[in-house]
């Protein structure tokens, strides 16, 4: 085997799953998302490792059937103008569902384009992935792993995994809001402008040398702008309990009031396998929402103090 053989043969074995927006696939370890778009008509994933751009998934979801005929039609046109700028086009032998191509290009550079249409012909998505001075045998390799893994989720609830985080809720809930940062991954879901804010802290037993890690939750949401008509406090069983301000902010802070949602629940979870810290926030109308949450986190939420 010679170093290009080892070379794949790693990034395929050392994979691991991203899990976006109701639909997961494998990739090699390395590579992380490095941009996302949510459009009416189509979204974007954009995957890259240390160097380059590697994955560019673009998706559509339709409630009606997707013409099968338009999109084919499209993939095999976008094919067309890739050959006219590339040294050769040579079809995939692609499992079902998948139509694809390898595109050689110039200097030893080369992509996979491939289009993947649901059974159902409700799903379609367009996928490239790129490769530096490589052979065949990588690309090929690379796209039987996502071909082969990618897997749509039809559940109420979906996974989401990106990074070291990992969790399900209920479908309905749309990503709104990330920040990204080193030690610090924030997302917020809303569903009906009911928002759900997590934060994934890493480095969680640094913070617990120096502090209770409940107190420096509660520290780090009293913080937090967009929250500022709820304070928190410890409770029995070293839980946080939401309690409203009633003086300052006697009709609610402005968040409550244009969502109408003036109730809030959170917790904070210690994993220590990971070293993280799991801080969640949800801001929701009535009791009922809670349930809606669904999977660990709803029952979690449950657990929580009632809110005063």
């Amino acid at each position: 085997m010679n170093d290009q053989e080892k070379h794949i043969d790693v990034e395929i074995s050392n994979t691991h799953t991203f899990a976006w927006d109701g639909f997961s696939l494998r990739i090699p370890s390395s590579w992380n998302l490095s941009f996302y778009h949510f459009g009416k008509n189509e979204s974007r994933v954009e995957i890259q490792d240390d160097f380059a751009l590697r994955l560019q998934l673009d998706w559509m979801r339709s409630e009606r059937k997707l013409n099968d005929i338009r999109i084919r039609e499209r993939y095999e046109n976008i094919c067309a103008k890739l050959e006219k700028s590339s040294n050769a086009v040579e079809k995939i032998n692609a499992p079902a569902g998948w139509h694809a191509s390898l595109i050689i290009l110039p200097e030893k550079r080369s992509f996979v384009a491939a289009l993947y249409l649901s059974p159902d012909d409700n799903f379609f998505a367009l996928l490239r992935i790129f490769f530096e001075k490589t052979g065949k045998k990588q690309p090929l390799a690379i796209f039987k792993l996502v071909a082969d893994t990618f897997q749509l989720h039809h559940g109420a609830l979906i996974p989401w995994e990106v990074y070291d985080v990992r969790w399900q809720i209920n479908r309905q809930f749309k990503l709104a809001m990330t920040d990204f940062k080193a030690g610090n991954k924030f997302f917020q879901f809303q569903w009906k402008k009911r928002r759900l804010m997590m934060w994934h802290i890493s480095m969680a037993r640094w913070i617990m040398e120096h502090k209770n890690y409940v107190e420096w939750a509660i520290e780090y949401l009293s913080k937090i702008r967009s929250i500022e008509g709820v304070k928190f406090i410890i409770q029995s069983g070293n839980k946080i309990a939401c309690v409203r301000k009633k003086y300052r902010f006697p009709l609610g802070h402005f968040e409550d009031i244009v969502r109408f949602c003036y109730k809030y629940r959170a917790f904070v979870k210690h994993d220590v396998r990971s070293n993280n810290l799991l801080i969640v926030l949800y801001h929701y109308r009535k009791e009922g929402d809670i349930t809606m949450v669904g999977g660990e986190i709803a029952e979690e939420l449950k657990k929580t103090p009632f809110p005063s």
